[in-house]
């Protein structure tokens, strides 16, 4: 009796267990994944917020053409928010930018945030840079005009690579709470096969 009590446990454990797993292991990786997708779109909120605030002031520096003083007043303002600023009219010419001179840069025409910026007041855009040579999470607001029609766009962005550390955590604590669930879920499955091969 004892013999076929044990055997009956070992049929029915691993089978509650294998089914634990997986449900934990499906939901985990739904829940990985909304919770990435949530993240960049946070970050994607915050440079747009940080945007907008510097649209005002960019609009007076265009508009009483003070170019060299916005230029130089974009990388301490970059530094203190730790932010990649960039300031480009609206035939793409860049005007200003905290991480490279403006005046050696390539036009930004057919970047993809700033057409959708200039076209539809806000453009976002995940790529990497050829000025920095890296990956960048991008947030271009229009600069409004007198006349309606946009002077440029402010654009924000920041690096891939403190998006991943950010999610890295997120991960971490993720995955502690899945291995703590599977514990859990073991404990459980042992607990159910041992009541059902009792009688």
């Amino acid at each position: 009796m004892m013999m076929r009590r044990r055997r009956l446990f070992w049929q029915i454990f691993p089978a509650f267990l294998l089914v634990s797993a997986l449900t934990l292991a499906a939901a985990g990786a739904f829940m990985l994944k909304a919770v990435t997708s949530f993240h960049i779109e946070q970050v994607r909120d915050d440079l747009e917020a940080r945007a907008r605030l510097l649209v005002p002031q960019a609009r007076g520096w265009i508009l009483d053409g003070q170019l060299a003083e916005m230029d130089g007043q974009i990388g301490p303002l970059a530094a203190r928010t730790g932010t990649r600023i960039t300031i480009v009219d609206a035939d793409g010419r860049v005007l200003a930018e905290s991480d490279a001179t403006a005046a050696l840069m390539e036009s930004h025409a057919d970047r993809d945030e700033v057409r959708e910026a200039l076209a539809g007041g806000v453009g976002r855009s995940i790529r990497s840079s050829d000025t920095v040579q890296a990956g960048l999470v991008y947030v271009a607001v229009a600069i409004e005009g007198d006349a309606g029609a946009p002077l440029g766009v402010v654009r924000t962005a920041l690096p891939l690579t403190d998006v991943h550390a950010q999610l890295a955590t997120l991960r971490r604590a993720l995955t502690a709470t899945g291995l703590a669930a599977v514990l859990l879920g073991a404990l459980l499955s042992w607990w159910i096969a041992r009541r059902l091969s009792r009688p």
